[in-house]
């Protein structure tokens, strides 16, 4: 039974709805309290800092007196006294407690300090989101991720001059076509251009001038990528929800990289992109926003989600591994050429099939971690292709690709199609 899905972007003048149809997973040390300081406040409440195992620190506030009340001050024993001789009552434990608000604290400053490499995205008539993901300042020019689906039907029309940006803060949510006429740091808007763009991985790299970011927003930084994901981790998602401004929403990690088949907003055909899945509530608008873990981190690019009445809060997000490769080939193809890129990958005309599944625990530490790895058999070898020129035959199991020497190792399915795009023209490839 086909689902009906609805891609995440905004028509400013008429909505639309489309039709869908329609795996990894990452090991991730999680983030735990070191050590937990308390410091006694002349105003007589007490101050927490938790220091990280990942080296940062946090704070957060007690008030005094017991469950509310005046009276003595509130210490961190006095608090957990407490909690644990009423927990039945409270229907929490003292862990729970503070595990909640350290965790609240943390997610509070980590979608701060995302804000500053986000960005609204208006293309003609749609809009969408978009993430900073480098800033050159020795050349001026920064570069920004977001969605094929946002900026199609500009770059495919005479709207394609008509791309603008807004930071966080400033006029976004609010524009008209009047401000968009004014410099940028009167009305906010950042004239973008589109550099390149691909329906097949569903991702759109525009290019701004560096120095109209940064007079607008002298703190602008460019995003962090995360080396993982996992399942059951907490995340975020910042972007211009129903295009009227960026907002933020959260979440866990639900499911981890998985095929998903959508169809393209320009009835070109269904495609299948790899996704990860959160129970982040999204809107139209944020197509093209950036989904965060806990450490302010890029996880991934939010692009879809599933709607209806019998659906709650299942968002798609194309992973960040898989988005870093598609967004490096595109820029490095448009630097090379000077022109609009496509994306360029080696194609071996062969075809196969993942088995053999399993999953790890890792219980070794404070944490579980899980891994599935999987491997890839090769089921055909099309004559003529490059494929067959490295001597692949059928039922060849594929463990490593090199790349000039280095070595990509295969553990998931979906590696070996991602590890093409990082070959370029004169590189050398042995499987």
């Amino acid at each position: 039974m086909k689902k009906f899905k609805t891609f995440l972007f905004v028509l400013l003048l008429v909505p639309l709805a489309f039709l869908f149809t329609g795996c990894s997973f990452f090991s991730e040390d999680k983030v735990y309290v070191r050590n937990l300081e308390q410091v006694q406040n002349a105003d007589g409440t007490t101050t927490l800092i938790a220091y990280y195992s990942n080296g940062t620190t946090s704070t957060f506030n007690v008030k005094n007196g017991e469950d509310g009340q005046d009276g003595a001050n509130a210490n961190l024993e006095d608090i957990k006294a407490y909690i644990d001789a009423n927990s039945e009552t409270l229907g929490y434990t003292f862990e729970d407690w503070l595990n909640e608000r350290l965790q609240s604290d943390i997610i509070e400053n980590s979608i701060k300090n995302s804000l500053k490499s986000v960005v609204s995205v208006y293309a003609g008539t749609s809009a969408g989101s978009g993430v900073i993901y480098s800033i050159d300042n020795e050349n001026d020019c920064a570069y920004i991720i977001t969605n094929h689906h946002v900026v199609y039907s500009a770059i495919t029309s005479s709207s394609a001059s008509n791309i603008y940006v807004f930071q966080y803060g400033t006029n976004e949510g609010v524009w008209s076509e009047d401000m968009l006429s004014e410099t940028c740091h009167k009305s906010g808007a950042i004239k973008s251009t589109c550099i390149g763009s691909s329906m097949y991985y569903d991702i759109a790299i525009l290019k701004v001038k560096a120095s109209d970011l940064k007079l607008i927003n002298p703190n602008v930084a460019q995003t962090k990528v995360a080396s993982n994901y996992s399942i059951g981790e907490s995340c975020y998602a910042i972007g211009n929800n129903l295009g009227s401004g960026i907002m933020a929403t959260s979440g866990i990690v639900s499911k981890e990289s998985y095929y998903e088949e959508l169809e393209l907003v320009d009835n070109s055909g269904t495609y299948s992109y790899r996704v990860l899945v959160s129970d982040t509530p999204i809107n139209e608008g944020n197509s093209g926003c950036g989904l965060f873990n806990a450490q302010s981190e890029l996880i991934g690019i939010v692009n879809s989600k599933t709607g209806g009445t019998k659906v709650d809060n299942r968002t798609y997000a194309l992973p960040i591994d898989n988005v870093t490769l598609v967004a490096d080939n595109i820029i490095d193809e448009y630097n090379r050429t000077g022109t609009t890129a496509q994306v360029k990958k080696l194609f071996l005309g062969i075809t196969f099939t993942a088995y053999d599944f399993t999953a790890e625990y890792d219980e070794s530490g404070e944490d579980i971690n899980v891994t599935c790895y999987s491997s890839i058999k090769v089921t055909n070898v099309s004559s003529g292709y490059a494929g067959a020129r490295l001597g692949l035959k059928v039922n060849d199991i594929i463990e490593s690709v090199f790349i000039n020497g280095e070595e990509y190792k295969i553990t998931q399915y979906f590696q070996f199609s991602d590890y093409m795009l990082k070959v370029r023209d004169g590189d050398s490839v042995s499987i």
